[in-house]
């Protein structure tokens, strides 16, 4: 986008935007922010771009998945900015630079749709970042982007500069209409490309691993049709027993395949006796016989699923959408030749489990609920009975087990007082300066039956007098 063409969009957003409310903010991939705004003329949404090729801002009409959990800078738009009404959009002049004042000056968000090192800032209303989409430390940028610090002004050499998009509005279309129908036909046709690039490297590398096994195949053949006349070898041992001794390397004996009396020379093994190396003769031809039965069947599998993806590579080089390149990234999923990838954000089901896991400085697990529903958990499906429970004494607060089951040794007592700690720390009464926890084996904690969720018996314990850890709490919140 060239200060030019941001000088068009700004001019028309003014008009639209001028007092209007960020109603929510989200976040669909790491390089673009959607600004849900409501205007005088009811709902619009404000793109923020910062693709290397395609940066830009205009207001946007297409819809966007977005990940289920929000990423770090979307979440911090929000908890700042939701709820503030545009006071001001402007121009750095003559330069590929937005700023948008929020809230009577309270905040300014940074929009620098400079190429490669496009970013969205957002400033207090003393000038300091409190956050950025992209994060640069001192040592790794000629310009530091990061919480707490002043921002400078973007390094002349940063703005790079390239070839302007050709965008004119057609007749009855604005600015932002043309921009954001060049731009989602630029970004359709580069997804289309790296998708189609994707594929035909997995059919690539799919084809070569088919072509290294069946070529192993082959040479697997080759090796059974040989020792498949190891029968014969066993045959003339047996034949000449009597002429064999335990210990012999090796023997010259007549081959009884021959019609002239031939001898042959025959490979023994001295730890075995004569008729133990015919049967070692023997084993290896049957042996070769059920490979080569095996081979005889994937031979030809090998050289179909060869076929196949030569065809499939012709398919690939056919296609010329984005529509049938996601068809066929289905049909190689299915056929095991790519992995589907997960939903960027979408939570894993471990992560959602209402259980979390801790280190000891000593590497001992620390398995912490942070539910009743959790603590429940903890004690029915992830502790055994030779690990060790722990509970702020009489105080509501999570339960907390110290695995010791498949570790060579006992937990140390550095393990036990930092699972007491961490037991303190996560209870209800974790300011006070001393607190009582309980110690059990799990063996002695059960859960009657019908009780509360969380609710727990101990029959045998002991107490440890710990001081809450105020760090551990701090994180924790």
């Amino acid at each position: 986008m060239t200060p030019l063409l941001l000088s068009k969009i700004i001019e028309e957003l003014w008009p639209q935007l001028d007092g209007s409310l960020v109603s929510s903010v989200h976040q669909p991939d790491d390089k673009t922010v959607l600004l849900r705004l409501m205007t005088r003329r009811g709902q619009r949404t404000l793109l923020v771009s910062t693709h290397p090729l395609f940066s830009r801002l205009n207001l946007f009409t297409e819809k966007r998945e977005n990940p289920a959990t929000p990423p770090r800078f979307c979440a911090l738009l929000r908890s700042r900015i939701e709820g503030l009404r545009i006071t001001e959009i402007r121009q750095k002049p003559d330069e590929r630079i937005a700023k948008i004042a929020l809230g009577d000056n309270a905040f300014t968000l940074v929009m620098e749709l400079t190429g490669k090192s496009s970013n969205i800032i957002l400033l207090d209303n003393k000038g300091v970042i409190v956050d950025a989409l992209r994060i640069f430390a001192p040592e790794t940028s000629v310009r530091a982007v990061m919480p707490g610090i002043t921002l400078a002004a973007l390094p002349k050499q940063e703005i790079l500069k390239e070839s302007a998009p050709k965008i004119e509005p057609a007749d009855n279309e604005t600015w932002n209409e043309a921009v954001e129908k060049y731009f989602s036909a630029a970004e359709e046709k580069e997804r289309f490309l790296t998708l189609k690039k994707k594929l035909l490297g997995a059919i690539s590398g799919a084809a070569k691993h088919a072509k290294r096994k069946l070529e192993n195949r082959l040479n697997d053949k080759t090796a059974a049709n040989k020792d498949l006349l190891s029968s014969k070898t066993g045959d003339i041992i047996s034949a000449n027993l009597h002429k064999l001794k335990k210990g012999m390397h090796e023997a010259l004996l007549a081959d009884i395949y021959s019609d002239t009396n031939n001898e042959v020379l025959v490979k023994l093994d001295p730890t075995l006796s004569a008729s133990e190396n015919a049967a070692k003769y023997y084993k290896r031809a049957k042996k070769a016989a059920t490979a080569l039965k095996l081979l005889e069947r994937s031979i030809p599998e090998v050289e179909a699923e060869i076929l196949k993806l030569e065809n499939l590579t012709k398919e690939c080089a056919a296609i010329n959408t984005e529509k049938d390149a996601l068809t066929l990234e289905k049909k190689l999923i299915a056929a095991g030749y790519m992995k589907k990838e997960e939903t960027p954000g979408v939570r894993k089901k471990e992560a959602s489990l209402p259980i979390r896991q801790e280190k000891t400085s000593d590497g001992f697990t620390l398995l912490i609920g942070k539910s009743s529903k959790g603590n429940d958990l903890l004690i029915k499906e992830y502790a055994s009975d030779e690990d060790l429970w722990f509970h702020a004494k009489g105080i509501a607060g999570a339960h907390v087990v110290l695995k010791s089951k498949g570790r060579a040794k006992p937990p140390s007592e550095k393990a036990i007082h930092e699972a007491a700690v961490t037991a303190a720390s996560s209870s209800k009464a974790s300011a006070s300066t001393k607190l009582e926890v309980i110690c059990a084996s799990v063996r002695h904690v059960k859960k009657p039956k019908g009780a509360k969720p969380g609710m727990v018996t101990v029959t045998e314990y002991k107490t440890l007098i710990v001081k809450p850890d105020r760090a551990q709490i701090k994180s924790k919140k």
